[in-house]
């Protein structure tokens, strides 16, 4: 750190440097800051120009020389121009705004999560998404800005969260990913069924169709006459309340199904399974179906 130790620190015209025993202050337009020297560090004004120099060789003080340097040149910078830290929320119903020394961030949680703006540091807020933290004091700066981020940090699968301007987010595959293409290939393959079993039963729409429908606890089935658009008979497991497993419950429905159609005399229709595989609970209904005197 010598080598910063040692660089030369101009003072601006509109800035008062005072130099005391164990304290430097600054005196610029924008704000009075103060930093105390440390220990074996020497502070030397000269026509406009601070020259920082260490009394001892030892380790800390080496260490302490261009910290010390650093944090002066950027409290006489800091002065003359505020430092400034960007920030933008990105997310679904993610925004921030301000109001006179609170800032409240709405970032997913239950409720908003509210700053106090410490003094010296002031907080503007754009199009609801952008914050911009600015102050003479650089540390202060970046520590509220970092407290900012840390209320919802981006998460790496989305990027959804606060981060700093033009900072890159590392996103993973993940699980969510790899899930959404599973379920994307998933309905494209029921989709590609539903077609072809469409396409086979559209070819003679005089003879009546039983389409059938399955939720996770229930099933149903109805005959439809695709030539006038109507429901001709109709028949469900909430109807025929049978017991036993959810095979043997839609086996029922199936002969209940065949039994309402033969009243209306009808023997020959189209079995449309939609997106459904010919297995299981489709499967049942329609040997119950077949049971029960229709032919398809």
């Amino acid at each position: 750190m010598s080598r910063i130790g040692k660089q030369i620190i101009i003072i601006p015209e509109n800035v008062t440097f005072k130099n005391e025993a164990s304290l430097v202050t600054v005196i610029g337009p924008q704000a009075t800051l103060s930093l105390p020297i440390p220990n074996k560090i020497k502070v030397d004004v000269e026509n406009n120009r601070i020259k920082i120099t260490r009394v001892a060789e030892d380790k800390q003080t080496r260490s302490n020389h261009g910290t010390f340097r650093a944090h002066l040149n950027n409290i006489v910078k800091g002065v003359v121009t505020p430092w400034t830290k960007e920030l933008e929320i990105r997310g679904t119903g993610y925004k921030a705004s301000v109001s006179g020394n609170k800032l409240t961030v709405l970032a997913g949680y239950i409720n908003p999560v509210v700053i106090t703006v410490p003094e010296g540091i002031t907080i503007t807020v754009n199009d609801e998404t952008k914050i911009t933290v600015s102050g003479a004091n650089r540390e202060l700066v970046g520590q509220v800005a970092s407290n900012i981020r840390k209320i919802r940090t981006p998460e790496p699968y989305k990027g959804k969260g606060i981060r700093y301007l033009n900072e890159f987010i590392k996103l993973k595959a993940g699980e969510p990913l790899r899930l959404k293409n599973n379920m994307t290939t998933l309905n494209q393959s029921k989709n590609k069924r539903l077609r072809r079993v469409r396409g086979k039963l559209s070819q003679n729409i005089s003879v009546p169709r039983l389409s059938v429908f399955r939720s996770n606890c229930h099933i149903w089935a109805q005959i439809i006459d695709d030539k006038h658009g109507k429901t001709l008979v109709s028949a469900s497991t909430k109807t025929t309340k049978t017991k036993g497993t959810k095979s043997e419950q839609a086996k029922a429905v199936g002969l209940a199904i065949a039994k309402l159609a033969q009243d209306k005399k009808i023997t020959f229709i189209r079995f449309d399974r939609g997106l459904y595989r010919y297995h299981g609970r489709v499967k049942a209904l329609a040997e119950g179906a077949r049971d029960g005197g229709l032919k398809f």
